[in-house]
């Protein structure tokens, strides 16, 4: 069971090695007997009624204000799992002790301590990301204060004050042809990190439409267990525009704080526009949509040509550009996407720029076929259609490689879980 401990004491009580307290995370009886009630007993003054503290900036090192009666300060901080972080209350001016209240981001009060003039409220955090802290003083009086966030111990770890959500393109779910993990090694490599991580699934082989309300509602699950308020969605493929529709049509209450897309094929592709016959050109010959289909559909786990025509359709060019414009991106999101570059088989050019990559034989003609009308691709979708938000740049990596597919085996010179734990790291400098 998560734990979090706490101690309140003097702060040169704390910092000589005061005992720190276990407190149960689960459900938590909270003796506030006597504190945070206290009447004024002044005549003349009438009691005020304390109302719920806006939150206020971020506490990432100090901050101070001062506090009008019946007023109390509100902040949100946070850390790796199992940090310990000091928050040091000091300047504070009141008549009464400071109450100081830990509590979920869904507001589950976890403990509560008193403070006078100074002191510290140490915690070792039960999971990586926010808590909030409150300030208030105990009579409901005036005061000035101050409240400073240090980290102990534990706070080198990996972490982003939101948890990392991996969606899976089409065909996939949260495993690969049932065995491998879609995100091969990415779990096992950043969870022990402390690197929250929200992985689901959802049908493999349908809209983007249908598949966005079942991803909607996975993030309402989770965001319903009270740890989490805000999510980084990085969707592969299919699941970078699932993540868009959930974030543009589905995300009323703004929880949704970034979306990093990688070969996700945002203004479509010519292979769904080849499958589907709208792409009519000399170059195409029965061969090659005969070659095309066969690989895709091995890839994909489809039985007929039909199926992979009816799964392709949805990211022909038109269609794409349709929902680019019935998907607007939101102000208050962060968009960052990837585009993956494979060469073929003697462009050794190619293979020295990339790190030695090459194209699976699974998408060899689709790669020529992309290639001819769109330039540079993961095979499957051009560096082009994948540019969305803030151009991060580009993988040495095919469209399964992107995910270290088949069980790993990517380019001899790229590791693909590096380049999740430095993408991971990125969201965090960038505050999320």
């Amino acid at each position: 069971m998560n734990r979090l401990l706490f101690c309140a004491v003097l702060l040169s009580a704390c910092n000589s090695g005061a005992t720190i307290v276990e407190l149960d995370t689960g459900d938590v009886d909270v003796d506030t007997s006597g504190v945070g009630d206290t009447d004024l007993d002044t005549e003349g003054v009438v009691d005020c009624v304390p109302v719920d503290a806006v939150e206020g900036e971020y506490l990432d090192t100090t901050l101070a204000g001062s506090l009008s009666r019946c007023d109390g300060a509100l902040h949100a901080f946070g850390g790796p799992r199992d940090a310990v972080i000091d928050l040091v209350v000091n300047e504070w001016t009141g008549d009464a002790p400071a109450d100081v209240v830990i509590t979920t981001v869904s507001g589950e009060e976890l403990h509560r301590e008193s403070v006078v003039q100074s002191g510290v409220v140490t915690v070792v955090l039960p999971w990586s990301g926010e808590f909030l802290v409150s300030v208030r003083p105990s009579d409901d009086g005036p005061s000035d204060w101050a409240l400073s966030r240090e980290c102990r111990s534990g706070c080198d770890a990996m972490w982003t004050r939101y948890p990392v959500v991996l969606m899976h393109g089409m065909a996939g779910t949260d495993q690969f042809i049932g065995v491998l993990d879609y995100y091969f090694g990415i779990q096992d490599d950043l969870e022990p990190r402390g690197i929250e991580l929200v992985i689901g699934t959802v049908d493999p082989f349908q809209s983007t439409e249908v598949r966005a309300v079942d991803w909607a509602a996975m993030l309402d699950e989770t965001a319903a267990e009270g740890h989490h308020r805000g999510f980084n969605l990085v969707g592969h493929s299919q699941g970078g525009l699932d993540a868009r529709y959930v974030a543009s049509q589905l995300d009323p209450l703004g929880r949704i704080r970034s979306i990093t897309t990688i070969g996700t094929p945002h203004r479509g592709t010519a292979v769904s526009d080849a499958s589907s016959g709208v792409l009519d050109d000399a170059r195409i010959t029965s061969f090659i949509v005969d070659s095309l289909f066969d690989g895709l559909a091995l890839f994909y786990g489809l039985d007929s040509d039909q199926d992979i025509v009816a799964q392709m359709s949805q990211f022909s060019t038109t269609n794409m550009a349709e929902f680019n414009l019935d998907n607007p991106d939101r102000e208050d999101v962060i968009y960052a996407s990837w585009a993956g570059v494979t060469c073929g088989a003697f462009q050794f050019q190619c293979q020295r720029e990339n790190a030695g990559e090459v194209v699976s034989p699974l998408f060899g003609t689709s790669r020529l076929l992309v290639s001819w009308f769109e330039g540079p691709s993961d095979g499957l979708v051009s560096v082009d259609s994948a540019a969305w938000g803030t151009v991060r740049g580009t993988i040495p990596a095919d469209h399964a490689d992107e995910v270290g597919q088949i069980g790993g085996l990517t380019a001899p010179g790229w590791d693909h879980v590096a380049f999740y734990r430095d993408e991971v790291q990125w969201l965090a400098t960038q505050g999320l």
